[in-house]
């Protein structure tokens, strides 16, 4: 006779020492993307955030400075910026995030509006299952809010997001802004299209199972496109894909 219960136990016990030992896969690979972002040279006009003040800012094994408030490795979900700010900016606020700041506060009610609480930088749930982001892991001279290079863009999406894309495995992507989104749609060898009808036609199945979902970015030259009370109305319908 079979006993489905011992089956049953047994199976559960196997889920349980999968899920450990992708874990430990997990964490490894990762910890290697970390060093090599690190030691990396990065292009003219670019600063590793190992470079700045001997790296004292740079001492935690994240990819980038956002993974600091969103860094689960077994997230669900990926959100992937354009870049993180200035090397002043990183600087002025030693590594860190302001709570307050625009990008930083709408990001959080976006989540609350799928039902996902991420908290602030400063005091993140680490339960969330999520992961963010940027494609240029370097910090820009000058303002924070001047523009990124296209090689900028094309080199760090192949050499530091699409291993982060791999080794994460999330369920959806989420881009904020044009540079965001061609990173994700040239990694996957989709069709770029204008941003705007893009993200009528949300999500994106991807050659992986993945769903994409392309944003235009919170902040306040994103919302000159399309204002944040639009940009909500675009990421409630990723709550039903959850």
């Amino acid at each position: 006779m079979i006993c489905w219960k011992s089956i049953t136990k047994a199976l559960t016990k196997f889920k349980w020492l999968f899920r450990c030992v992708n874990m430990i896969n997990k964490e490894k690979e990762y910890k290697l993307l970390v060093e090599k972002r690190k030691n990396s040279i990065f292009p003219e006009g670019l600063k590793n955030p190992s470079e700045i003040e001997g790296g004292i800012y740079d001492e935690e094994d994240h990819v980038g400075p956002w993974s600091k408030w969103q860094g689960n490795l077994n997230a669900d979900i990926m959100l992937v910026g354009q870049d993180w700010g200035s090397e002043k900016y990183y600087l002025d606020y030693k590594g860190n995030h302001k709570d307050d700041s625009i990008t930083n506060s709408r990001m959080k009610e976006a989540f609350e509006l799928i039902g996902i609480e991420v908290g602030y930088p400063s005091s993140p749930n680490r339960d969330a299952p999520c992961f963010f982001t940027n494609v240029v892991l370097g910090l820009k001279g000058g303002n924070k809010s001047n523009p990124i290079k296209a090689k900028w863009v094309k080199e760090h999406a192949e050499e530091f997001l699409k291993p982060t894309i791999e080794i994460v495995d999330p369920k959806i992507i989420i881009t904020l802004g044009k540079p965001a989104y061609e990173s994700v749609a040239g990694i996957y060898g989709l069709q770029i299209e204008n941003l705007a009808e893009t993200i009528n036609k949300n999500p994106f199945e991807l050659n992986d199972g993945k769903l994409l979902f392309a944003m235009y970015h919170c902040s306040p030259l994103g919302c000159i496109n399309r204002t944040w009370e639009q940009q909500k109305q675009d990421w409630t319908k990723i709550k039903e894909y959850l």
